[in-house]
């Protein structure tokens, strides 16, 4: 190619940093600066900053962000944001967090990434403080916000934060989002919390398949109360019954998973625990319904079992 512009630089540099191929990056960078004497601009430094963070290139990376300073590109917000996911991936957090304080204009982008670098290196209270923050200057909140803010309720285990979460969800209007919903119902089984878990996940939610057995696993994880949990699954399995007009759905795997967990806390009741959760999967799985009359057959079994659990919960 006789005449090479900016554009054509960056896309070879692009492509290379695609490959992780940082050397040819930096050559083809300095070949486009010193020998056509072109700037670059905020597409080549982050192409760059991301081979970096790719081949863990610290030294490199540092002085694509001093050549950011000197060409006033660490004002471009994408450049920033590149730079604090590249020190936070590298280990250096306080220099992620620095970069970002000094900021001037932040985007979601930004309170996303310095919020989930908080929580998973452990410092949940600068997490909060981050996202009271982003809350003061009326920036508006999404499903990853949320996201990191249960996973840090879940790692620290307090079940009074994790409701003012789940308020602050409810008030914004993202309790219609299935994945948070389902996070929500995670941290409240979580925590041992049944009650809160299964009527805290948003009644308007239609349960599909996934989510159904993310609580069946969830909830007869809770070796306390088993007979509360199978009463709250089998309104579950109502429950997605009526709104789907199909039979539920549940993953055995999960629930013998589940069952094998619960009978190793409790090993004096293992046989009469496999008996019961053997019949519960036999009230929830597809098989029991017919065409005719599956729903009044599987009424007739909830009640059935539900003598059984009321046994069980009086001989735990």
């Amino acid at each position: 190619m006789p005449k090479k512009d900016l554009v054509s630089w960056n896309s070879l540099i692009s492509g290379f940093s695609r490959k992780g191929e940082l050397n040819y990056c930096l050559n083809s960078f300095h070949r486009m600066r010193f020998e056509m004497g072109l700037e670059p601009n905020e597409v080549s430094l982050i192409c760059i900053i991301s081979a970096c963070t790719e081949r863990a290139a610290f030294c490199e990376g540092n002085y694509i962000h001093g050549l950011a300073i000197k060409t006033g590109f660490i004002i471009e917000i994408k450049v920033v944001n590149s730079l604090i996911n590249m020190y936070w991936k590298l280990g250096y957090l306080d220099m992620a967090r620095r970069l970002f304080d000094a900021v001037p204009k932040t985007n979601l982008v930004s309170w996303n990434s310095i919020i989930m670098i908080l929580v998973q290196h452990g410092v949940f209270n600068e997490a909060l403080e981050v996202f009271k923050a982003m809350r003061r200057i009326d920036d508006k909140p999404d499903q990853a916000t949320m996201m990191s803010l249960l996973q840090g309720c879940g790692i620290i285990g307090v079940p009074k934060l994790a409701e003012v979460i789940h308020g602050y969800i409810l008030s914004a209007g993202l309790d219609e989002n299935i994945t948070i919903a389902t996070s929500v119902l995670s941290v409240y089984a979580k925590s041992g919390r049944l009650d809160a878990s299964y009527h805290g996940t948003g009644a308007n939610i239609a349960c599909n398949e996934m989510e159904f057995n993310v609580r069946c696993l969830s909830l007869l994880a809770d070796k306390l109360r088993p007979s509360a949990s199978f009463k709250i699954l089998q309104d579950m399995a109502l429950q997605n019954y009526v709104s789907s007009g199909d039979a539920p759905s549940v993953n055995i795997k999960s629930l013998r998973f589940s069952c094998k967990e619960n009978g190793k806390a409790q090993s004096s009741s293992l046989q009469s625990r496999k008996e019961n959760q053997q019949k519960l999967m036999w009230t929830l799985t597809s098989e029991r319904f017919d065409s005719g009359s599956g729903f009044s057959r599987l009424e007739e079994q909830e009640l059935a079992a539900d003598s059984e659990f009321k046994h069980l919960a009086i001989s735990a």
